[in-house]
């Protein structure tokens, strides 16, 4: 039910002719931390604007550089849902225990400090009784042991839900 995106991006590394300098510092993106480097995918609106159509975090694990004269260099974001697995599940829900289906994503999206916006377009308006689907409630122990991925993942699969890019800049529940 999460469909994770990624974005390879691959440059044509480039020197400096006049001092004999390399362009950019491309090991900068060596690093251990998953938020260091921020990426964002514009698309010019043909008229006067950009429009934002993707973020994501360049992955620390998946630089790579060919260092042969004017090799290429290998990025690749991503948009960061995979970082999820990354914490224990750790919600104690209301005095019930219980959490609804907006909490526990919404809960789960900001511990990875995703880039792109939650929207809700079928959950909104889905409702029985006057309950909106996103509004239900869930026993917090239906996901004892398990990391936050695993959690939103199993939510959304018991609701027939499914979280995916929708190409603006957000994620379509």
């Amino acid at each position: 039910p999460i469909v994770k995106t990624s974005l390879s991006m691959t440059f044509v590394d480039a020197y400096d002719l006049e001092n004999g300098k390399k362009n950019g510092l491309w090991e900068e993106f060596y690093t251990p931390d998953a938020l260091s480097w921020k990426v964002n995918l514009l698309e010019f609106d043909g008229v006067d604007a950009w429009d934002l159509l993707w973020s994501g975090f360049v992955t620390p694990d998946s630089f790579s550089e060919n260092l042969t004269y004017r090799g290429s260099v290998n990025i690749v974001a991503r948009d960061n849902i995979g970082h999820m697995q990354d914490f224990p599940f750790d919600a104690e829900g209301d005095e019930n225990g219980l959490i609804s289906l907006k909490e526990l994503v919404e809960t789960a999206w900001a511990k990875i400090e995703s880039p792109m916006t939650l929207y809700w377009p079928a959950l909104r308006w889905l409702q029985c009784e006057g309950v909106y689907a996103f509004d239900t409630r869930m026993n917090v122990s239906a996901f004892k042991d398990m990391n936050w991925y695993e959690a939103v993942e199993k939510a959304l699969y018991s609701y027939g839900a499914v979280m995916r890019y929708n190409g603006e800049n957000q994620m379509l529940l």
